[in-house]
């Protein structure tokens, strides 16, 4: 007869979630890690652009209103996530187990029991550990909720009984969204470019008229 998680050694732990803890953890996620990355490729670009064309630095400023824009997207992107995490699993104190099944998590209005060969990764950040339980889906851990001896002891824990999933699959779309950003930049310059050139048709470029004086 195989022994059930009942009897099995168990960690637990348990604290009042604060959206801090979903707004540390968020930086450190596949879909949210660099959100520099973009910005300075654009800004990178840009620059280059700019020694290369000899163009004034005022004829850039819609591209560079897009860069800020973008990094202010993402910022507001980060704190929207972090707000829906927290609210997802409402307030009061969350309880969390971890024992030979899987893991269990309890708060007022949501209860999760899951088996280790249902996770699909484990990440750690220096305030939480996070277990994916799908690509997408994850639950954030705070360390806070446990002992020092109980951190270290989660951490062996879930190395060895989580089996990580290839990151491709939880980092794709991010990867797909650098690309087309890549493709978003190289297109503007080329476009910039022929607009700003003297090959240009005469009908795409500006025309300046002459007053003839007597």
């Amino acid at each position: 007869m195989s022994q059930g998680w009942e009897d099995a050694a168990v960690i637990e732990g348990a604290l009042e979630l604060t959206p801090s803890d979903f707004s540390s953890a968020v930086g450190h996620l596949p879909g949210f890690k660099r959100p520099w990355l973009l910005p300075a490729i654009w800004g990178g670009a840009l620059l280059v652009f700019n020694l290369i064309s000899a163009m004034p630095l005022t004829s850039l400023l819609p591209a560079i209103f897009v860069v800020v824009l973008f990094s202010y997207f993402q910022w507001l992107n980060r704190r929207a996530w972090a707000k829906r995490a927290f609210s997802d699993l409402g307030g009061g104190v969350t309880k969390f187990r971890f024992d030979d099944y899987g893991l269990s998590v309890e708060s007022s209005l949501r209860q999760h029991r899951l088996a280790w060969v249902s996770l699909a990764r484990q990440l750690e950040t220096p305030e939480s550990l996070v277990v994916f339980t799908t690509p997408q889906t994850l639950f954030v851990i705070p360390k806070r909720a446990f002992k020092a001896d109980q951190v270290d002891a989660l951490r062996q824990l879930c190395l060895s009984r989580i089996v990580q999933r290839p990151e491709h699959a939880t980092a794709g779309s991010p990867k797909r969204l650098l690309f087309a950003w890549l493709a978003l930049i190289i297109a503007f310059l080329a476009i910039w470019h022929f607009l700003n050139s003297d090959d240009a048709p005469a009908g795409t470029r500006h025309k300046t008229r002459h007053v003839r004086t007597e």
